[in-house]
């Protein structure tokens, strides 16, 4: 259902950096867990939010032994400056880059079979941004919006000063364009976006400054 390498090829052409992604949607029991990593899973009281936690850090172990480091990952805090992750139900991707990358900060977001309510656009649209979405054309604004949510996500998580800001702080230059720039205050960030099966992936960077 889901591609990796067409995600690879896409985003790497459209930012320009050599991204490398995970996907899994079960959890493997043949991971080697580190004990500092067994300790993070067990501080979660909820079974589910447990599995999940296992579920995003397998696809990040999993990231990792493509990069050829290090997979104990006990020390990874999010905002990375390479790496991130996504949950959406059952499914987690995780994406990394390199070391010596030229970037500070990195950020994917992923949605599958669910689209954001319409009334949902002020909370993570610009005002510019929702009289923009206004001149969409009825037929594409379910998609539109999903694309939009998934940007404002990435570029969040890809902004390494991300404390106290919100959604509407980070704005597009042009919210027409699949890949693109956008803006926080000072920080300037670029993004990419992916229509995939029941869904949408965005992928954003914050380049180093």
């Amino acid at each position: 259902m889901h591609d990796i390498a067409t995600w690879e090829a896409f985003f790497r052409e459209s930012l320009g950096l050599p991204f490398v992604f995970a996907l899994v949607t079960e959890l493997d029991p043949g991971f080697s867990w580190s004990r500092a990593e067994t300790q993070l899973a067990d501080s979660f009281e909820s079974p589910v939010r447990r599995e999940t936690w296992l579920r995003g850090r397998s696809a990040l172990k999993l990231v990792l032994v493509r990069l050829g480091e290090d997979t104990d990952s006990s020390d990874i805090l999010f905002p990375a400056p390479r790496y991130s992750l996504t949950h959406c139900g059952q499914t987690a991707v995780a994406v990394g880059l390199e070391a010596g990358s030229h970037v500070d900060g990195i950020g994917v977001d992923l949605e599958l079979g669910r689209i954001p309510p319409e009334r949902s656009g002020r909370f993570f649209l610009t005002d510019e941004e929702s009289e923009w979405m206004m001149r969409v054309d009825a037929s594409e604004r379910d998609a539109t919006l999903l694309r939009l949510w998934t940007v404002k996500e990435a570029l969040f998580k890809a902004d390494p000063d991300n404390a106290g800001r919100l959604l509407t702080h980070y704005r597009l230059e042009n919210p027409s364009s699949q890949v693109g720039r956008a803006f926080a205050l000072e920080n300037v960030l670029e993004y990419a976006s992916l229509a995939i099966p029941n869904g949408m992936l965005s992928v954003a960077i914050s380049t180093l400054r």
